[in-house]
């Protein structure tokens, strides 16, 4: 029969098998070094904004600290009155003249703030679009005023909110410095320093600084005022822009800039880019942070294309090992291949194919050597086969001869041979193999006296048959009207000794019955007792038993008798009914035995016989027997005196 199984090639397998380990290999080499190089990408993102946003701090000061030292010169000057007005005047023009990033500078003298006298500027000098400084008597603005009270409240210098100057179009921050009566601190404040300082310039510092292409860096203030944003937002602060975005990280990003803290973080999403790498420091001279932002699709551009440029290359080089190793495996697995063609050709019956021409001292060559052995062997034991088949044929069709010899050698004629009797009779044998040792017999001795016989021979098979065969014969050739029961009994026992090499022997229960009398003469030689049945009582006939037939030379045997009326019915059976046993190891037993035989008490010896046999096999149900079964039943019909005992002693019959 030709393989089903799919033939994939060994080679293929083992090429997946070794790719697959290799891809794996690459794979997690791969991912080790994208994971190193992005934690060292990382690192040296964090010392590239450290560095930015040093210098972007550093670049902040030095540009504010000289509009913050010119304005605490002139605020010194008008501390100690070492500048009159008009001197006042000159100074101021230069200050927001010399500077190009301060759009004005204003001093105001004796300021008193309340809401129903706001602050008046007695010097104001602002630069045009063109940077020409033009003096001003006096200026109303309410972020001035409410800078004004601040300071007044605080007492010192400082670095006001970033606003929108309309007059300007830019965003502006005012720095404004306290002048004393006394020249001292904490006395009463004489006047007020100050400077407006357009803060675009910030953004082309930062534009400069960018390392990425979009890269960036926001700058906020302590109450969360944005100075400088990607986009330019004044109209709202870091709790505003957290609230749009619906990014806490955000929120808690611009609470840590808040409260002037450094650190690194990288966030799922900033302001204008999804994840990034975050550093934030504090500018020391204002109440400001710088926030310097590094977008990973930036940060890691180079690592992601470097990565995909390995995994082609590895992909290239994956594809090119797999046909390699094909095509060497192929050429190694070539005897391989020959040798299962020749393996798969033996299997079907080819034994005489030709092996493949392998010179190799390897497990290959040993392998060749082993099916060539095997093929012989095969050739051998098929040749083998072939002759033990037919001889166990030809021994089957034998044993079928002798089988059929043996049941034809036991009489069958039950309803010819009861016809004008007052006995019916009824009789089953089924042998454990094809022949078997169980027997039964029924004639008739003489024209009023009936002789039944049943035994079972020790052992099976042919042996067991042929020992039967001579036991039926004896039987048969005994002279019952001149002799004694028992001393046939006595022949028959010596004859089997005689013969008897093989130490075998029968159990055996013969019974001569006067019909006219209804009287049952029996022996008994170490048989299974049989059972009477009367009146829907059972009883088993107990009187005599002695040694099997074929043990000892010289038994002496006991006979019974037993009187019986119409309607009795007797089993004679072999242990094979007893001892059938189902494929739970559960033996029939006397006790199944019994209530089989008083549930077909109201039949005829045909149907009781036919009733235990059912009931046995439904009991095995279809478990191989190990022993022949047989029984023989037969029923009286003639009415005579009620039972007698056995030798005509009462009470040896014992109720079941």
């Amino acid at each position: 029969m030709k393989s089903t199984k799919s033939k994939n090639s060994l080679s293929v397998k083992l090429s997946l098998t070794i790719l697959s380990i290799v891809l794996l290999i690459f794979v997690l080499i791969i991912f080790i070094n994208f994971k190193i190089s992005q934690r060292v990408l990382l690192k040296e993102a964090e010392n590239n904004a450290r560095n930015v946003s040093r210098l972007t701090i550093s670049q902040i000061e030095d540009a504010l600290n000289s509009v913050e030292n010119a304005s605490k010169v002139v605020s010194g000057f008008i501390s100690q009155n070492y500048i009159s007005n008009p001197e006042i005047e000159k100074v101021l023009k230069l200050l927001a003249k010399n500077d190009q990033q301060v759009s004005s500078s204003f001093v105001l003298l004796d300021p008193g703030v309340n809401d129903q006298n706001p602050a008046r500027f007695h010097y104001y000098f602002q630069k045009d679009e063109n940077g020409v400084v033009q003096a001003n008597s006096s200026k109303n603005d309410n972020f001035i005023n409410s800078a004004i009270v601040k300071i007044i409240e605080r007492n010192s210098a400082f670095w006001s909110e970033p606003y929108f100057d309309e007059a300007s179009g830019e965003i502006e921050a005012a720095y404004m410095v306290p002048a004393y009566f006394s020249g001292a601190n904490n006395a009463l404040v004489k006047g007020i320093v100050g400077v407006e300082f357009r803060l675009k310039w910030l953004k082309d510092l930062i534009e400069s600084k960018k390392i990425y292409k979009s890269d960036y860096i926001f700058i906020i203030t302590t109450s969360g005022k944005p100075v400088i944003t990607p986009r330019n937002r004044h109209d709202t602060d870091i709790f505003g822009i957290a609230k749009e975005l619906n990014n806490p990280g955000i929120l808690e990003l611009g609470k840590k800039m808040m409260n002037g803290e450094t650190g690194f973080t990288v966030m799922p999403q900033v302001m204008t880019h999804d994840k990034s790498a975050v550093y934030y420091a504090p500018v020391p001279s204002t109440e400001w942070s710088v926030a310097v932002v590094f977008p990973n699709s930036e940060l890691y551009a180079d690592l992601y294309l470097t990565t995909i440029l390995m995994a082609s290359v590895g992909l290239v080089g994956f594809i090119l090992i797999f046909f390699a190793i094909i095509i060497i495996l192929k050429r190694l697995t070539r005897p391989l291949r020959e040798l299962s063609e020749a393996a798969e050709a033996i299997g079907q019956g080819n034994f005489e194919v030709i092996m493949p021409d392998i010179e190799t001292n390897d497990e290959v060559g040993i392998l060749k050597d082993s099916l060539e052995s095997m093929q012989h062997e095969l050739q051998t034991y098929i040749q083998n086969l072939i002759q033990s088949v037919k001889e166990k044929e030809h021994i089957e069709s034998e044993l079928q001869v002798a089988k059929t010899i043996q049941m034809g050698f036991l009489r069958n004629d039950f309803k010819a041979f009861s016809e004008g009797k007052d006995v019916e009779v009824a009789a089953l044998l089924k042998p454990a193999r094809e022949v078997g040792g169980d027997f039964y017999d029924y004639f008739m001795a003489d024209e009023n006296t009936m002789c039944v016989a049943i035994g079972d021979v020790s052992g099976k098979g042919i042996s067991a048959a042929l020992l039967m065969t001579i036991v039926l014969s004896q039987v048969r050739s005994g002279n019952y009207t001149t002799e004694h029961l028992k001393t046939i009994v006595s022949k028959i026992n010596t004859a089997l000794c005689a013969q008897n090499d093989n130490s075998m022997f029968t159990t055996f229960f013969i019974g001569l019955f006067n019909i006219p009398k209804g009287e049952l003469t029996f022996c008994n030689a170490g048989h299974n007792f049989p059972y009477l049945l009367r009146n829907g009582e059972l009883f088993e006939i107990r009187g005599t038993h002695g040694t099997a037939l074929g043990v000892l030379e010289g038994q002496n045997f006991k006979t019974g008798r037993l009187v019986v009326n119409s309607g009795d019915t007797m089993i004679l059976f072999t242990d094979g009914v007893t001892d059938a046993e189902n494929q739970h190891g559960e033996f029939f037993n006397k006790s199944r035995f019994e209530n089989a035989i008083i549930q077909s008490k109201n039949m005829n010896a045909s149907g009781i016989t036919a009733a235990i046999h059912s009931q046995v096999n439904k009991f095995i149900n279809g478990f191989t027997p190990s022993d022949d079964l047989t029984l023989l039943v037969f029923k009286f019909k003639h009415d005579h005196s009620q039972i007698a005992g056995v030798n005509e002693l009462p009470g040896n019959f014992q109720p079941s």
